[in-house]
Protein backbone atom coordinates (compact mmCIF):
# COMPACT_ATOMS: atom_id res chain seq x y z
CA UNK A 1 0.00 0.00 0.00
CA UNK A 2 1.30 3.47 -0.89
CA UNK A 3 0.73 6.49 1.28
CA UNK A 4 0.73 9.94 -0.27
CA UNK A 5 1.34 13.12 1.67
CA UNK A 6 -0.33 15.31 -0.93
CA UNK A 7 -1.52 18.54 0.65
CA UNK A 8 -0.12 17.69 4.06
CA UNK A 9 1.58 20.66 5.66
CA UNK A 10 4.19 20.22 8.37
CA UNK A 11 2.88 21.34 11.74
CA UNK A 12 5.24 24.15 12.70
CA UNK A 13 5.21 25.40 16.25
CA UNK A 14 5.35 29.15 16.62
CA UNK A 15 7.84 30.45 19.12
CA UNK A 16 6.97 33.30 21.44
CA UNK A 17 9.05 35.22 23.94
CA UNK A 18 8.06 36.82 27.22
CA UNK A 19 6.58 40.23 26.39
CA UNK A 20 5.28 39.28 22.93
CA UNK A 21 1.74 40.38 22.17
CA UNK A 22 -0.41 37.56 20.80
CA UNK A 23 -3.98 36.62 19.94
CA UNK A 24 -5.80 33.35 19.46
CA UNK A 25 -5.95 32.44 15.77
CA UNK A 26 -9.72 32.23 16.17
CA UNK A 27 -9.86 35.74 17.66
CA UNK A 28 -9.43 37.03 21.21
CA UNK A 29 -8.33 40.05 23.20
CA UNK A 30 -4.68 40.98 22.78
CA UNK A 31 -2.65 39.04 25.35
CA UNK A 32 0.93 39.34 26.59
CA UNK A 33 3.13 36.26 26.89
CA UNK A 34 4.25 36.13 30.53
CA UNK A 35 5.94 32.72 30.59
CA UNK A 36 7.55 30.67 27.85
CA UNK A 37 6.91 26.98 27.22
CA UNK A 38 6.31 25.10 30.42
CA UNK A 39 6.57 21.39 31.18
CA UNK A 40 3.09 21.03 29.67
CA UNK A 41 4.19 22.59 26.35
CA UNK A 42 1.97 25.64 26.87
CA UNK A 43 2.73 29.34 27.17
CA UNK A 44 1.22 31.55 29.84
CA UNK A 45 -0.56 34.68 28.66
CA UNK A 46 -2.08 37.60 30.56
CA UNK A 47 -4.85 39.96 29.52
CA UNK A 48 -7.36 42.27 31.15
CA UNK A 49 -11.13 41.77 31.12
CA UNK A 50 -12.09 45.26 32.20
CA UNK A 51 -10.08 45.79 35.41
CA UNK A 52 -9.72 42.06 36.10
CA UNK A 53 -6.40 40.40 35.23
CA UNK A 54 -6.85 37.05 33.50
CA UNK A 55 -4.05 34.47 33.28
CA UNK A 56 -4.35 31.56 30.84
CA UNK A 57 -2.09 28.74 29.61
CA UNK A 58 -2.45 28.04 25.91
CA UNK A 59 -1.02 25.73 23.28
CA UNK A 60 1.29 27.89 21.13
CA UNK A 61 -0.22 26.30 18.00
CA UNK A 62 -3.44 28.21 18.77
CA UNK A 63 -1.69 31.60 18.92
CA UNK A 64 -0.45 34.12 16.40
CA UNK A 65 1.58 37.28 16.85
CA UNK A 66 -0.56 40.40 17.23
CA UNK A 67 -0.13 42.80 14.35
CA UNK A 68 -1.03 46.38 15.21
CA UNK A 69 -2.47 47.66 11.95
Amino acid sequence: MLHANVGVQEDRMATFNVGDRVMLKSGSPVMTVSSELGHDGKVQCNYFNGAELKIVRLDPKTLEAYKNE
